[in-house]
């Protein structure tokens, strides 16, 4: 029930927050571009210049010029090679955290809403770092990589796909998650894992007792020549159980019958 009113609710309240993140702007995106241009300047001085905000975009002046048509330095070249990336790319997950944490009810909600803010200002910060990257792998090209501390190609386009797939909305479920513990939500959740694994643990049980019964059966043999090799080992077993007729047998043979009769024999 818990879960079904998340469900619901979510749905609800993300018209609601994503009107209110577009009419924003660049107000949640601020803060990310701050954090990539003071990371990215620190680790990466010999690429980037300077970044800043302009509308929703973010624009990165990087240290690399054109000159006779070929990049090369900024004090080879005389100019600067200008970037744009759309902010909004990154920063949508901020109204799909805002959706989820609002439909789950939880206690001190503004204050986990707060920290999940700032957890996903660094992610967007990270995310625009890799957007950048691709941009300047697909611009630059060489010199862009044989700048100091810059990965190879391939870790740039797999943490591009990935910023921009997967990141969005995979890190809002991620920290509702982290969040959740402890919360009446968590408990129900938790008890319909444990409910699901019990249920799977007893058909799986089932199915392998009914499996083993069958192979001991004779009739669970398989047909042709593996039937009939089980039905004379199923024979030479039951040989081996007391029989019925011998049971009568000894019973006569207590009530003072003759022991021939027990025994099958009988005078001509």
């Amino acid at each position: 029930m818990l879960m079904r009113r998340q469900f619901v609710l979510t749905l609800i309240l993300m018209p609601i927050t994503f009107g209110i993140w577009y009419a924003a702007g660049p107000l949640f995106s601020a803060p990310a571009v701050w954090l990539y241009d003071m990371f990215t300047g620190l680790a990466y001085p010999a690429v980037l210049h300077s970044a800043g905000l302009k509308g929703i975009d973010m624009v990165a002046l990087t240290q690399f010029g054109v000159a006779q048509g070929s990049v090369v330095t900024v004090q080879a070249a005389g100019n600067q090679i200008e970037l744009e990336v759309n902010t909004r790319l990154v920063s949508y997950s901020i109204a799909f955290c805002a959706a989820l944490l609002m439909a789950s009810n939880l206690k001190a909600a503004l204050f986990k809403f707060c920290i999940g803010l700032f957890l996903l200002w660094l992610l967007m910060a990270f995310g625009l770092a890799s957007i950048m990257g691709k941009d300047l792998l697909a611009m630059v090209g060489a010199p862009f990589l044989d700048s100091a501390g810059v990965p190879p190609a391939v870790p740039i386009a797999l943490t591009y796909q990935f910023n921009i797939l997967l990141m969005p909305t995979l890190a809002p479920i991620c920290l509702l998650f982290w969040q959740l513990r402890g919360s009446p939500l968590w408990e129900a959740l938790a008890e319909d894992i444990r409910r699901a694994s019990g249920q799977g643990w007893t058909q799986h049980s089932t199915c392998g007792l009914r499996a083993r019964t069958a192979m001991l059966s004779p009739k669970g043999a398989l047909p042709g020549r593996c039937k009939h090799r089980c039905l004379r080992g199923w024979r030479h077993l039951s040989s081996f159980l007391p029989s019925t007729r011998l049971s009568r047998s000894r019973t006569h043979s207590r009530t003072g019958s003759d022991p021939t009769d027990a025994l099958g024999i009988r005078n001509q």
